[in-house]
């Protein structure tokens, strides 16, 4: 990872969470409106950098990551998705998304989002329609909500991890 690109502890713990849960997931979804997330490949970058990568390009604080892993967890109650080595790269990108822009006044243009993602704009339009319609719409969170998302952060092994 670049110095540019330095991940924080919340991006390190978010990354390990996503990735212990992916690894359990099932490999394809029953579900076919749950496809949508589906890579036909799956990523190089690993999560700790496509999240390092989101929060330097779009000027966003870490805090989007918790934020993000809040949405991924309602999308995952009301719809029973898993996640998995196909999905997580894009489930992610669409719940960081909408964090960003539920927390920043200033956006930048979805074209500099897909760019950052690095899917085109009409893939990046479906994966954000798809979340909000599987997460119901619901953005607002509470601080009750965020601080207990971050208290598990804190107590994760990788909070205090020394980066390589």
């Amino acid at each position: 990872m670049s110095s540019n690109q330095k991940s924080s502890a919340i991006l390190r713990v978010c990354a390990d969470l996503l990735n212990s849960v992916a690894r359990a997931g099932a490999e394809r979804q029953v579900s076919e409106d749950l496809q949508a997330y589906d890579a036909e490949k799956v990523p190089a970058r690993t999560l700790e950098r496509y999240m390092a990568r989101w929060v330097q390009y779009t000027e966003a604080e870490d805090i989007v990551a918790v934020i993000a892993a809040i949405y991924i967890d309602r999308v995952c109650m009301k719809t029973g998705l898993h996640l998995n080595k196909h999905n997580v790269h894009r489930v992610l990108l669409a719940a960081l998304l909408l964090a960003s822009k539920w927390m920043e006044e200033d956006q930048f243009r979805m074209s500099h989002y897909a760019a950052v993602g690095a899917v085109d704009i009409a893939e990046l339009r479906e994966l954000e329609s798809c979340f909000l319609r599987h997460v119901g719409w619901e953005l607002h969170i509470n601080r009750a909500e965020q601080e207990k998302y971050l208290a598990v952060f804190r107590n994760h092994p990788a909070w205090e991890a020394s980066e390589v």
